[in-house]
């Protein structure tokens, strides 16, 4: 390593020396890094793999659950401002897209981590259920992802894929339509 000098007025001086419990050389070390970083344009990168994804019912309601593993490789601390996602299912029959959005998240990720991130898909069941006849057996889930990362000027792109089981798939489609009768028996009894 080599030394560098660098000039501060006397009272930070002073509130500097009233901290002798913290290293100021590596404070202004990290200071510098990101600085660099950020000139550089080096951005955090995303693993481009999907931990998970799964179907569920979460209060009455089809959610498609999205897990996806996203990397700092910087030298500093960064934070996962939001992130914007479509999802398109890909079948023999055709492509089919039960939505998007966008979800505010405010995740830090230390340096050199790794950390999974979920994204909440809500579906309409009577769609959930014009998708299946589409489907006739295993089938790709694709995610087009824009990652906004606090203090980096573009955001970071990319599109991720995973295989669907059908038998996941069926597994799903049936709870579904138990939510539907319940809802239809529901509303039955009310009139």
């Amino acid at each position: 390593m080599v030394n560098v000098t660098i000039s501060v007025p006397e009272d930070l001086r002073a509130k500097m020396d009233q901290h002798p419990q913290i290293n100021w050389s590596e404070v202004c070390r990290k200071a510098i890094s990101e600085c660099i970083s950020l000139i550089e344009r080096t951005y955090p990168t995303v693993e481009g793999e999907l931990e998970n994804l799964s179907f569920r019912l979460i209060r009455s309601c089809p959610v498609l659950i999205i897990l996806i593993r996203f990397r700092n490789d910087t030298d500093f601390d960064i934070i996962l401002d939001r992130i914007e996602y479509s999802v398109t299912f890909e079948t023999t029959r055709g492509a089919a897209s039960p939505g998007e959005g966008v979800q505010i998240l405010k995740k830090k990720f230390r340096p050199h981590t790794d950390k999974v991130v979920q994204i909440s898909l809500e579906m309409n069941p009577f769609e959930v259920l014009k998708y299946n006849q589409m489907v006739e057996r295993t089938f790709t889930c694709s995610t087009a992802i824009t990652a906004y990362f606090n203090n980096f000027p573009e955001p970071y792109v990319t599109a991720l894929k995973r295989i669907v089981p059908i038998d996941d798939w069926h597994d799903f489609i049936n709870n579904v339509k138990t939510l539907l009768k319940e809802m239809k028996d529901t509303l039955n009894r009310i009139q």
